[in-house]
């Protein structure tokens, strides 16, 4: 193993105080990270040039490192009628690659926490050198193109091309629920808003405390998938992922919450055959209560409604629609809206009645709606935020990734392997 050796030269401070004496090692090893980088590297490739070929000529080349900015110089040869970079190839760099792995991740990871202006200031401070923003969303829309693309060759693999998911060991999941929601966002071009789809599927939950005097329960083995998918495509993508993920596919029971919206309980028919689809109950009574506008009234029309004689309420608003006191466009939405839902609203009964663990056999779907706030509302929601729809697409993946801190890792380790 060769052995690289670097001084480190450390100019002495004036007005001498921890601070200052700090910031000038800082320097100073930055300084002498690079020189060693750069002759660690001259080292690899002398290991590599015996076997690469004929040597044409040393051409230099720029790398942003989290040593700082490194410019080295490597051999260009020929061998087998072709030419490359031995060097290149070995660190697994592609033309035009100006940064290392740990930069691009690094890169990805604040741009998808912070605006891209604050993230290059805090991508500055790390590197000790600047970068502009632009450098920041360009390696955050990579990522995110890359993410998108396994999650794509994911649903290709199962939809078009019939092949079952990989199988890992351990016994199948026991059950899985997927909740899912939609979330609006501000169009670039033309000005407008697009609608983004979030499903959020978890394996178990558990108790925070057991002292505590209120109880809390976290959700274990979440996964989260997050995008602007085309009309048709979002259901395959969901579930494709889910089945690689959470193994969704193997579940012994199934079941899928969300608000009720118009998509929600068909995607579920189409592409989770097995699921149980339950309505969320806090959405039923909040739109039942907007309608009505008189809590009494709102109070008769949700009971009806859970007890399933949500004909009366179809009745009612009928009545209120002749005295001119509703807009026949709202009751008219409204009973569509119990037409389509109202078989899912005890649908975890069943489940309960399969031998379900009681705990995961919810009516609501809370946690999707709290994952709408982390994955999109925080970081794409800001008062002027305006996207287009691939940028949207790229972060809103990325985000989703950052959501499981043991994912992001296993993810950055495979592709930048």
């Amino acid at each position: 193993m060769p052995t690289i050796t670097v001084t480190v030269e450390v100019p002495w401070p004036h007005k001498l105080t921890l601070g200052r004496l700090e910031r000038a090692v800082h320097r100073a090893a930055m300084v002498a990270g690079r020189k060693a980088l750069v002759q660690a590297l001259g080292a690899w490739e002398a290991e590599l040039l015996p076997s690469a070929g004929a040597r044409q000529r040393r051409v230099r080349r720029y790398l942003l490192t989290r040593l700082g900015p490194v410019r080295y110089h490597r051999w260009k040869t020929r061998s087998s009628g072709r030419y490359g970079f031995p060097l290149d190839k070995a660190m697994g760099l592609r033309p035009y690659q100006t940064t290392s792995a740990w930069v691009w991740e690094r890169a990805a990871r604040l741009g998808t926490g912070y605006p891209f202006r604050q993230a290059a200031r805090l991508l500055s401070d790390l590197v000790g050198g600047p970068i502009d923003h632009r450098v920041v969303w360009r390696l955050l829309r990579r990522a995110g193109e890359l993410r998108r693309a396994h999650q794509e060759r994911a649903r290709a693999e199962m939809f078009d091309d019939g092949l079952a998911p990989p199988e890992d060991e351990g016994s199948p999941p026991v059950m899985v629920v997927t909740e899912i929601d939609g979330v609006v966002l501000r169009r670039q071009r033309p000005k407008g808003q697009m609608e983004a789809r979030i499903a959020v599927a978890y394996s178990g939950k558990r108790e925070v405390s057991a002292t505590a005097r209120h109880r809390r329960r976290v959700v274990t083995g979440k996964v989260v998938v997050a995008g602007l998918w085309e009309e048709g495509s979002a259901g395959q993508v969901i579930y494709a992922w889910l089945s690689r993920s959470v193994r969704v596919h193997r579940a012994r029971h199934l079941l899928v919450s969300g608000d009720g919206a118009e998509w929600i309980p068909v995607l579920v028919r189409n592409w989770f055959p097995d699921a149980s689809f339950q309505l969320d109950h806090y959405h039923l009574k909040a739109r039942l209560q907007q309608v009505a506008g008189d809590p009494a009234r709102a109070a008769r029309w949700i009971a009806w409604t859970l007890q399933g004689q949500w004909r009366k309420v179809e009745r009612s608003m009928a009545d209120l629609v002749r005295r001119g006191r509703l807009s026949a466009e709202v009751a008219r939405e409204t009973r569509l809206f119990l037409e389509l839902n109202a078989p899912a609203i005890w649908a975890f009964r069943s489940l309960l009645d399969a031998g379900a663990p009681a705990e995961l056999c919810t009516r609501g779907s809370g946690v999707v709606e709290h994952n709408v706030d982390l994955v999109a509302a925080r970081r794409m929601k800001r008062q002027g935020m305006y996207w287009s729809r691939d940028g949207a697409n790229d972060m809103l993946a990325m985000r989703a990734l950052a959501a499981d801190p043991t994912a992001w890792r296993a993810w950055w380790e495979e592709v930048s392997a």
